[in-house]
């Protein structure tokens, strides 16, 4: 008989990790299952979600209408992507936010193989906790918009082309630049910045020329493009073939010419239709709460390595190239929104959980380490305490006890474990950021948007009118009545548009208290249903936080119900 090789058993310590591991996946699992039914946000989630409802409605798959008009601002990809899980699963919230949960476990997914490759197995775990535990990325998970899609499509793009540069493979080839066409067809062409910074910094620092000039890369190019064909197709049936159509205050607009230039480079240089006003530092103070729990240790991993990189031949610049070089470029245009950052979360995820690794065996940087992570548990476990006595929520979700109850059983367990210390410390943070994200999911945002007027206004009309005609007039821009009404909904932004109205029944319609006194002056009948206070739970301020001066902060809308 040959000799027998056995695998040698596991240390008590290798088993805890592996239990821990296993525990905060799962609890990161139900947390990101939790977001999934809290209803949608305005504006941009309501949006995305509006447009997809069209498609199904309609049948029409190539074009985008929002408040009944031609809509030319973002691509199609994430919208085919909703309208088929709308099909599979009904119109609804959980349907609409399911398939950016799976783009997000995507990015988990390559973030692991990616670290893996670069690094090693317990560095690779370290990432996907870190990923999936960024603060931006949960609540992303809630608010629904283009980057969750956008997370997993650049990682998953970058890693194919990783091994594609080391081996020439049609596998690699086909996949990566499948990817990086979905990217580019849900946010633009310069989605491709991270993917190809991160390629293209590791082989110029590295000086690899014959690598950056390979025929490859003309091939990804070409390929790429070839996946790109029903965006283009979609923007050419929509706009091209009809010049007439006024877009933007203009006629003869080009879908195609909108996708490849003034989506983007009329953006980044503030000479589009569509314009911004930016702040050069937005992104670097933006991620000093949109990295959460990670991003002064981020920092600390990002200017360390760069540090050693200019010294000395660093061992890889992917996760460095395609986090800087895209913070960079976003930083120089006039778009900067906060979502955006999300993109580069998974190299951020990597090279930071490479550090952490670092000063656990080399004990360098191990106060920084160690204090820079227990001021952030402090405000993690402070945060939700501070705002509950601010907010005063009107129930207490019994999920949220159970979890709770769950992280201290693991906060016990690592107590009593002989986990290395800075492990203990890095899943201290962990929980710490669940207990957070646990109470934002099943406390905080539930109660706040019983404050989003516009849904409750249409689950009011849904469940008293549910047969009646129904419109919004004014501009209210308050698509999440128009996701939830089942019926489908008019937009009048004008007394004049409302004037030609032609109705032969009554009408139910949603407006503000300033657009009743012009339906009384034009001498329009109405008879007023019910008031809706409201704010805008996107951007919640802290008279509204503050229960004592929350009623101060609300704006009222109104149902009426219009007749002859």
């Amino acid at each position: 008989m040959g000799n027998q090789t056995s695998t040698p058993p596991l240390s008590a310590d290798s088993i805890s990790n592996q239990f821990i591991f296993i525990a905060l996946c799962s609890l990161i699992g139900l947390l990101y299952v939790a977001g999934l039914p809290i209803y949608l946000m305005e504006p941009d989630a309501a949006v995305y979600a509006i447009l997809s409802k069209k498609m199904v409605q309609s049948g029409n798959y190539w074009d985008l209408y929002l408040y009944d008009k031609d809509w030319l601002d973002k691509p199609h990809f994430p919208f085919w992507i909703t309208a088929f899980s709308f099909l599979l699963f009904g119109i609804n919230t959980i349907a609409y936010k399911l398939p950016a949960l799976l783009f997000i476990l995507l990015a988990a997914y390559y973030t692991y193989r990616f670290a893996k490759e670069l690094y090693s197995t317990k560095v690779a775990r370290l990432a996907v906790l870190i990923l999936l535990t960024a603060l931006h990325l949960i609540m992303s998970n809630s608010d629904v918009r283009a980057e969750p899609y956008l997370t997993g499509l650049v990682i998953a793009s970058t890693y194919h082309f990783y091994r594609l540069q080391h081996k020439f493979t049609w596998k690699h080839l086909v996949a990566g630049a499948f990817y990086a066409a979905c990217a580019i067809m849900t946010k633009g062409i310069f989605t491709i910045v991270p993917i190809g910074g991160a390629i293209f910094i590791e082989l110029l620092t590295k000086r690899q020329w014959k690598d950056i000039f390979h025929w490859k890369w003309l091939l990804v190019g070409i390929i790429t493009l070839l996946f790109t064909a029903p965006e283009l197709y979609s923007l050419y049936h929509q706009f091209d073939m009809h010049p007439e159509k006024e877009i933007f205050g203009e006629t003869h607009v080009s879908g195609i010419r909108f996708f490849f230039w003034d989506s983007q480079f009329g953006r980044f240089f503030n000479t589009g239709p569509i314009k911004g006003q930016g702040d050069k530092f937005f992104f670097l103070h933006t991620l000093l709460w949109a990295f959460l729990p990670w991003a002064l240790l981020m920092y600390y991993a990002l200017i360390k390595q760069i540090k050693e990189s200019i010294q000395k031949a660093h061992q890889e610049f992917y996760t460095i190239g395609g986090a800087t070089i895209t913070i960079l470029l976003f930083s120089l245009s006039q778009f900067q929104l906060p979502h955006y950052t999300n993109i580069i979360f998974p190299f951020l995820a990597i090279f930071t959980a490479k550090e952490i690794v670092v000063i656990g065996t080399s004990k360098k940087g191990e106060l920084f380490y160690k204090s820079a992570q227990y001021f952030t548990i402090v405000v993690l476990l402070l945060a939700p305490i501070i705002l509950h006595y601010f907010f005063r929520p009107e129930t207490i979700s019994l999920w949220f006890v159970l979890a709770a109850l769950f992280l201290i059983g693991i906060f016990v367990y690592l107590i009593k474990s002989t986990i290395h210390y800075w492990l203990k410390v890095f899943y201290y943070t962990c929980l710490s950021c669940l207990f957070f994200t646990f109470y934002l999911n099943l406390i905080f945002y539930p109660d706040v948007l019983q404050y989003q007027a516009s849904s409750e206004a249409a689950f009011y009309t849904n469940t008293h009118y549910p047969n009646t005609p129904t419109a919004v007039f004014g501009d209210l821009r308050t698509l999440s009545f128009d996701f939830y009404a089942r019926q489908h909904v008019k937009w009048y932004f004008t007394l004049d548009e409302f004037k030609q109205i032609h109705y032969t029944r009554p009408m139910i319609v949603y407006t503000t208290v300033a657009k009743l006194q012009e339906l009384k002056n034009a001498n329009i009948p109405y008879r007023l249903i019910k008031e809706f206070k409201g704010v805008h739970v996107t951007t919640l301020t802290g008279e509204f936080i503050n229960h004592e001066t929350r009623l101060q902060s609300l704006e009222t809308s109104v149902l009426v119900l219009i007749s002859h």
